[in-house]
């Protein structure tokens, strides 16, 4: 008896070759039937009445039987029972929901999110962490994970305290994910390079320059007051992250000067050195005619004036280029 509901008949040389002729079918081709080591025709591809199991497809001896599976989207699976696209649970994702999301490369690598530009929330689960957490995802890259964002506002400044910088806190599109946040995410095998990037009220047309790349990011826990170890990937990072230096807030003075309290006199809050205006990516965005000077040379100068004339700044996190992620997707 012939196989019913047949589009195609062919020989092919592999089960590749055959699920390539499925998939340019796109919609039309539901099922294929395929033979290894086959003289003849040992491919045969057709379109799945709602009614047919497959049961009522596979009819030779020798074939094998694959059912085509629609795309889903980034979070969800197929269900073939249910013939739709089922919700993967917090923090996993892939075609069957296989793949844990340690990062959002994890998405963006998983070919769910490969296409999509911007912006995106998502829940991922780091190797350290012990449930799930949303993060802002920049897939016009690879898939860099945002840990800070701040824009130009006259009503929000991010001089928080300590607590705040632990948990994280958002307003008005200007965020800090939080310490113990990041720490769960560097915390893992995985290698991370930070990337900071900027952008002047005097760039025309308004661009993100990338005004440091750092490699070998690391946080240690809240214990060890989030100390940073990091390497500079190049001398011309316009803003500098001293190397060993502990976070501060202006309520938990952990910096290097041992003459004043950085966060609590230039605002923000971060790794301050002994120069406490050394990268204060965190400090109050004024425009340039509230201050004296330009400061976009200035970053990683001891001056007061650091952080005037940035009118955005991003943080993210991204896998170092030595690491592959996982071939099973």
């Amino acid at each position: 008896m012939p196989t019913p509901n047949v589009l195609h008949v062919s020989r092919e040389l592999s089960y590749f070759d055959c699920a390539r002729k499925c998939s340019g079918m796109v919609d039309e081709c539901g099922w294929m039937n395929f033979k290894e080591n086959a003289t003849a025709d040992n491919c045969e591809l057709g379109k799945t009445p709602k009614d047919a199991g497959c049961t009522d497809l596979v009819e030779r001896n020798g074939f094998s039987f694959y059912l085509k599976e629609p795309f889903c989207s980034h979070n969800t699976a197929y269900d073939p029972l249910l013939e739709l696209c089922k919700v993967c649970p917090l923090g996993f994702t892939g075609r069957r929901c296989e793949v844990r999301v340690y990062d959002c490369g994890d998405y963006y690598h998983a070919k769910l999110d490969s296409n999509k530009k911007g912006i995106g929330r998502r829940h991922i689960w780091p190797e350290k962490s012990k449930e799930p957490f949303e993060v802002s995802c920049w897939f016009t890259g690879n898939g860099q994970t945002l840990i800070q964002r701040q824009k130009y506002k006259k009503d929000f400044n991010m001089t928080r305290n300590w607590f705040n910088y632990t948990e994280g806190f958002s307003m008005s599109g200007s965020f800090w994910l939080g310490n113990r946040y990041i720490h769960e995410i560097v915390a893992g095998d995985r290698p991370y390079r930070l990337l900071l990037k900027f952008a002047r009220f005097t760039d025309t047309p308004y661009t993100l320059t990338i005004g440091g790349t750092f490699t070998n990011f690391y946080i240690e826990n809240e214990t060890k007051n989030f100390q940073v170890t990091v390497t500079s990937k190049s001398k011309s990072n316009l803003a500098r992250l001293p190397n060993g230096t502990y976070f501060s807030t202006y309520d938990r003075d952990n910096d290097g000067n041992a003459s004043v309290n950085c966060a609590q006199d230039y605002g923000g809050g971060w790794w301050f050195g002994v120069f406490c205006a050394e990268a204060n990516v965190n400090g109050p965005r004024l425009l340039e005619s509230e201050w004296s000077a330009e400061v976009w040379p200035q970053l990683s100068w001891g001056t007061k004036a650091r952080t005037s004339g940035l009118r955005e700044s991003w943080m993210m996190l991204e896998v170092d280029s030595s690491y592959t992620y996982p071939g099973s997707y």
